[in-house]
């Protein structure tokens, strides 16, 4: 990932972060309201349903977390002007996790901006 490639296609990626962020928002909202609603379950003594409840948010984000930069890919191929921005996140994020590319793009997309 070179400075060149990321200034190219900045406007692209900052919507991809966008994108990405606004997915993790609302996985991390409906992995709370699972764990709330089964701490309430708890303490209501409906144990069965609060240890459901509970796994179920559990199986929610450890099946979501990793696939986030693959749903923000899917989600923006319904536009046709993503596709090189889709093809550079998929090029640079293939032999890295979900946590080191977000990472290193923010930094690099923040690093240009404020050179601008």
């Amino acid at each position: 990932m070179t400075r060149h490639e990321i200034e190219k296609q900045l406007s692209g990626l900052q919507k991809f972060l966008k994108v990405f962020n606004n997915f993790a928002l609302i996985l991390i909202i409906s992995v709370a309201s699972c764990y709330l609603l089964a701490l309430w379950l708890w303490l209501e003594q409906h144990t069965i349903p609060s240890i459901i409840l509970a796994s179920t948010g559990f199986f929610i984000f450890y099946l979501t977390h990793n696939r986030l930069i693959q749903l923000t890919c899917h989600y923006l191929k319904q536009d046709p002007h993503y596709e090189q921005i889709i093809q550079f996140v998929e090029k640079h994020s293939a032999n890295k996790s979900t946590k080191d590319f977000i990472t290193q793009l923010d930094k690099a997309i923040k690093v240009i901006t404020k050179d601008a």
